[in-house]
């Protein structure tokens, strides 16, 4: 007589939702790297048989791929992240409200690849997805010049989204202030994901995607 011990593995929804914004191109390589990180991603769960959908949004989601499923879809996903073109402004809340109104009767992780610079908007519209029972994880994406800015003197800066263009001495004290102010940031960003039970990762474009994957990724229980 002998008893057989399983453990059933259940296969899971992920939702992808890269931002495609215009600050994602602001600087070279910031949204081909945040492509990449969700090919990446996208191809681990496609090749263990988890349900995959992937979504880009700027001022609302603004393209959807249905549920892939199986190794042989991936070609499908990757041909829907080269067509990504990045465009318009960052509005979390209508991205969050036209979500869970496509998606909120689904259970499941969302994987949100973005700069998150929608300062007061990305807490209400990831709220929203929140509420409907969705695990929250993060990939932040950043550049070295966003994370170590070296500018000084007269500079003229507008936002990539939209807005007047302003004329500031920059200073290192007022590097200093910012710096700070990213750091804050931050921390804001990593405090939530990780107190809805998600996880949050800080995604420099410097490192390369194959040290991403294999070792923070891994460490930040994105990937188990």
């Amino acid at each position: 007589l002998y008893t057989k011990l399983f453990c059933q593995e259940e296969d899971r929804n992920l939702f992808f939702l890269l931002d495609v914004s215009r600050s994602m191109s602001a600087e070279p390589d910031k949204f081909d790297f945040a492509r990449k990180l969700c090919a990446c991603l996208a191809a681990i769960g496609l090749f263990e048989m988890d349900r995959v959908s992937l979504l880009t949004f700027s001022e609302d989601i603004t393209a959807t791929l249905p549920m892939l499923r199986g190794r042989q879809s991936l070609m499908a996903a990757l041909q829907f992240l080269i067509g990504a073109e990045p465009a318009g402004g960052t509005d979390f809340p209508r991205v969050g409200k036209s979500f869970v109104a496509r998606h909120g009767r689904q259970k499941g992780t969302v994987l949100v690849c973005s700069d998150f610079l929608d300062l007061e908007g990305w807490r209400p519209g990831l709220n929203q997805i929140l509420r409907h029972g969705f695990e929250l994880q993060a990939l932040h994406v950043v550049t070295p010049s966003e994370l170590r800015p070296s500018l000084l003197g007269e500079w003229r800066l507008r936002n990539p989204e939209g807005g007047r263009a302003h004329s500031l001495h920059l200073t290192r004290r007022q590097l200093g202030r910012y710096q700070q102010a990213l750091a804050a940031h931050t921390e804001q960003l990593r405090r939530y994901f990780l107190s809805t039970g998600g996880a949050y990762i800080r995604t420099p474009t410097s490192k390369p995607i194959e040290q991403m994957i294999l070792s923070e990724l891994r460490a930040g229980r994105l990937l188990v």
